[in-house]
């Protein structure tokens, strides 16, 4: 390790703060531009949150029901399942998953079993029935 003088190392911190106090003169401050890093990620997260919640909203409005619907009773035969019922009473674009709920809530159904005999009614779009 080398060994400075007392008057070396005091010469030395005050031409490091000297330094210092020209950056700051210069412009230099670092508070200020970490002021601004902070102000262009605030814009930021503002601007990602409001277009989440832009698309959001349109994507629910896009989900809106396109289609007149009726209602039809449908008898339960063996061998049948909800999910089976909900797939050939359904478009291919529907997720089934939402299909068998709907089912489920209409019908006051506390889970997915159903049984032979049992009537069910489903909301099925007019334009596949046509079909």
């Amino acid at each position: 390790m080398r060994y400075l003088s007392r008057r070396t190392r005091t010469q030395a911190v005050s031409g490091i703060h000297r330094n210092s106090r020209k950056c700051a003169a210069k412009g230099f401050d670092s508070s200020g531009l970490v002021g601004f890093v902070a102000l262009i990620v605030v814009a930021l997260a503002i601007a990602v949150i409001s277009s989440s919640v832009v698309l959001s909203i349109a994507n629910a409005m896009k989900c809106t029901d396109e289609h007149d619907y009726a209602v039809i009773e449908v008898t339960v035969m063996p061998g049948d399942t909800l999910w089976g019922i909900a797939r050939d009473y359904s478009g291919l674009e529907v997720d089934l998953r939402v299909v068998v709920d709907d089912i489920m809530r209409e019908n006051n159904l506390a889970n997915s079993i159903v049984h032979p005999g049992q009537v069910l009614k489903l909301a099925v779009p007019v334009a596949y029935l046509s079909q």
